[in-house]
């Protein structure tokens, strides 16, 4: 028979992976999204147009891709890593970038004013990385 211990420790494990497997996706992704957009800051790399920022303080592309490639790709980077090797404060880091995350998604949403699929996508894993990183504190 498993003992109760066990099954917490298997439920943590599986959640620290879950984790692990969103944050080291999200920041991939970001670095890449974010240097795009630094490197050619009229978007046209990704397939945008200077014009979705007509409403907003932005002419182009350049400060927007320097915060998605640092605050959402190497802070996910770094609190992938610090979750691989089992850092005492990574559900802290898990928690804060899904924050982090679930924020630039709704900043995106009120300063674009258009809404795209991939958002909801982004914002389902802010939210999940959120509860995954208070659900680890909790029973680590």
């Amino acid at each position: 028979m498993v003992t109760k211990p066990y099954k917490i420790y298997r439920k943590v494990k599986s959640a620290r992976i879950w984790a692990a497997v969103f944050l080291g996706l999200m920041g991939i992704a970001a670095c890449y999204g974010g240097a795009a957009l630094v490197i050619d800051s009229s978007g046209e790399t990704l397939g945008l147009s200077v014009s979705l920022l007509s409403d907003t303080n932005f002419d182009s592309y350049f400060t927007p891709g320097l915060i998605l490639f640092f605050a959402l790709g190497m802070l996910s980077l770094l609190s992938f890593v610090f979750t691989i090797i089992d850092h005492k404060y990574y559900p802290n880091l898990i928690f804060n970038q899904g924050f982090i995350v679930i924020g630039w998604i709704m900043m995106q949403v009120y300063l674009l004013k258009i809404f795209h699929y991939l958002q909801l996508v982004v914002g389902v894993i802010g939210i999940l990385l959120g509860f995954l990183g208070v659900y680890i504190k909790k029973w680590k």
